[in-house]
């Protein structure tokens, strides 16, 4: 299966057409072809145009590596569990030690 293939049918179940018969009327209306097996890629770009203008969110590109996450992002570092970050530790009016 092709990417254009996958990105139509992704199409279809983002947009919640779920039934063959709903599927099938877009392609003749756009192409003048019953399914997608007779389609030329050029044709098959039309049908995913004509989903995107009826509402189909197109994504970004993934970025190589597991999950998308790049092979190059340097590593974020976060404060342990339950310390104070220093700028607000130093903002902080100093506890008063006189009892009356």
């Amino acid at each position: 299966m092709t990417s254009t293939i996958a990105a139509i049918h992704t199409g279809f179940k983002q947009l919640g057409i779920a039934e063959d018969d709903d599927k099938r009327a877009i392609y003749p209306r756009v192409t003048g072809k019953a399914r997608l097996s007779l389609m030329k890629p050029a044709e098959k770009d039309a049908v995913l145009q004509e989903l995107r203008r009826l509402g189909l969110a197109t994504t970004a590109p993934r970025l190589p590596g597991r999950n998308g996450a790049s092979f190059f992002r340097a590593p974020t570092s976060s404060p342990a569990r339950g310390s104070t970050p220093r700028s607000i530790r130093s903002s902080a009016a100093p506890a008063s030690t006189s009892a009356r």
